[in-house]
């Protein structure tokens, strides 16, 4: 091979050397652009859920994080899904007139406990803006039947989110009217039992 032929294919080595690192570069480039557009993605993605997350009411958070811990404890258990949902239904429907009979025949420091308990549930359904249990009751099963429902059917209307709140709130009222006359002839007619509740509250 003469010496200008091997120049020639030096040269022509050269090229395709230059060739090969201009499009390794390239490639680099492209990557490092294809990064950049992901990272600049992830970043505004973030900064949208940022945005999305602080106009939520945090009372929306809390019951979120709630009814989450709950459906974490029961998917950990050893109780299937279907047998968590007959209980809390189970719960659910008889705690009221479960109290109603307490109120009607337990006693004094019994009544007033769970008239506690009642009250604490009516604050988190107000806070809420729904009851957590109905949620949790949605979650294990779709489209899950409302305790209320049979109320809203007997006043001739159709169940939903929104009316179901204003009839649960409607028959609170009637519950807890039927509770304060139990309250007053059972205990509150009772002078000794109205001066012990006051004392009570004094010692306080």
């Amino acid at each position: 091979m003469s010496e200008k032929e091997e120049n020639n294919l030096n040269e022509k080595d050269n090229i395709l050397l230059n060739d090969n690192e201009n499009i390794l570069l390239n490639d680099n480039e492209n990557i490092d652009l294809s990064n950049n557009i992901s990272n600049e993605k992830l970043k505004n993605d973030t900064n949208i859920n940022q945005d999305i997350d602080s106009n939520i009411p945090l009372r929306v958070k809390q019951k979120k994080a709630l009814v989450n811990y709950i459906m974490e404890n029961i998917d950990n258990s050893n109780i299937p899904r279907k047998v968590w949902l007959l209980i809390i239904k189970s719960i659910h429907i008889t705690t009221p007139g479960s109290c109603l009979l307490i109120f009607l025949f337990g006693s004094f420091e019994i009544s007033m406990f769970f008239l506690f308990v009642l009250l604490c549930t009516l604050f988190l359904f107000l806070y809420f803006n729904g009851c957590f249990l109905t949620t949790i009751e949605n979650k294990l099963e779709k489209d899950s039947v409302n305790i209320i429902d049979p109320y809203v059917y007997f006043l001739n209307d159709i169940p939903n989110n929104k009316n179901r709140y204003y009839y649960t709130l409607q028959l609170s009222v009637f519950y807890f009217i039927f509770t304060a006359v139990i309250f007053y002839v059972r205990h509150f007619n009772d002078n000794i039992n109205l001066n012990s509740l006051l004392n009570y509250f004094q010692i306080i």
